[in-house]
């Protein structure tokens, strides 16, 4: 096969937390009493979703890469590549490991 023949992105795919809150939820009760004036950290967010007890973000990502590959039609062997990104944290930087 030569370079460049086949498509760059094959197969794409998310994953979630099942547990939404909403921004009047009591766990941003602190949050939203002690904002700087001027400063609105719900702006522009409807929902937001909690990791359970026990969940880590790198299953989600697991799950992901696991849907992503079944809409490609493929078996994990079949990639040379693949990426990923977590916006949430379990410490200060955006990826788990």
């Amino acid at each position: 096969m030569a370079l460049n023949s086949a498509p760059a992105i094959i197969g794409t795919a998310y994953a979630v937390p099942d547990r939404v809150v909403g921004n009047d939820d009591p766990v941003f009760s602190y949050i939203r009493g002690h904002q700087l004036q001027g400063q609105n950290l719900f702006q522009g967010y409807k929902e937001r979703r909690f990791l359970e007890p026990g969940q880590v973000v790198t299953d989600l990502m697991a799950q992901a890469a696991r849907d992503a590959l079944g809409k490609a039609g493929l078996a994990p062997a079949a990639i040379d590549r693949l990426y990923g990104y977590s916006s949430v944290s379990l410490a200060s930087t955006p990826n788990d490991i």
